[in-house]
């Protein structure tokens, strides 16, 4: 998705599995966002110029600006006989709408990694602004019409992670987390959900670890949920501010 200097790449493929696995990642509906030249939300990145135990804790779905079940990945790790290396697999029922309209751009995606486990789906809608200045979110767990009730109605943690780059300073506000790039650019994220926070995260891509931070929405999801309203449903934007 781009507009004028917005630029969002969203992962919305499945993983490939053996032989060709070995290098995939977990990250299903996780997306990098850059204003220009400026990088604001990534991943954890990767290099091999680290060790291997921080090669593979990137891989993970939690190291990805997605939303995370119950610490699960939403792929399968198995390991590759003849590489001895984790393949990734998967998730099933990986997909992804896109519409234009008015010079506005929608994208619908959704993916069924945890449907097997908890009985739902992660489905991630996106509507970029037409001056690229606005990126809003929501992200929902949805119990699919045709899935039998679930007998546990325990509630299931989640967080939604969204990696920021280590050229972002960022800042709680009253009601925002502000954050300043690079380029001197500066854009607000504001949540419906209560609890937004920041935490220390890693970045590799530059060949070694550095530690930017992270914003982390956590909360407990209905099994039983629509994905229509909260807890199930959280909204989300990234805003820039605009100097005159």
């Amino acid at each position: 998705l781009e507009k004028h200097r917005l630029r969002l790449v969203l992962d919305c493929g499945e993983a490939p599995g053996e032989p060709f696995g070995d290098q995939a990642h977990a990250g299903a509906l996780g997306f990098d966002l850059s204003d220009g030249p400026a990088r604001i939300v990534t991943s954890c990145g990767f290099s091999s110029e680290v060790n291997v135990d921080w090669q593979a804790a990137v891989r993970r779905t939690s190291a990805h600006s997605t939303l995370i079940l119950s610490g699960r990945d939403s792929a399968t790790f198995t390991l590759n006989e003849e590489t001895r290396l984790q393949s990734v697999s998967g998730p099933e029922g990986i997909s992804a709408k896109r519409l234009e309209e008015s010079d506005e751009i929608w994208l619908d995606a959704q993916h069924g990694g945890y449907k097997a486990a908890y009985g739902l789906l992660h489905r991630r809608r996106l509507f970029m602004a037409a001056n690229g200045e606005r990126l809003a979110g929501e992200d929902s767990l949805v119990r699919p019409i045709s899935q039998p009730p679930a007998e546990d109605r325990k509630f299931i943690n989640f967080e939604i992670r969204f990696h920021l780059h280590p050229t972002v300073t960022a800042m709680m506000s009253r009601d925002a987390i502000r954050l300043i790039c690079d380029n001197g650019a500066v854009w607000r994220f504001k949540t419906s959900h209560e609890g937004a926070r920041l935490e220390r995260t890693a970045y590799l891509a530059r060949g070694v670890v550095e530690r930017p931070e992270q914003i982390v929405i956590a909360g407990f999801a209905d099994p039983n949920s629509d994905g229509q309203e909260p807890p199930n449903c959280v909204r989300w934007a990234f805003v820039k501010e605009v100097t005159a």
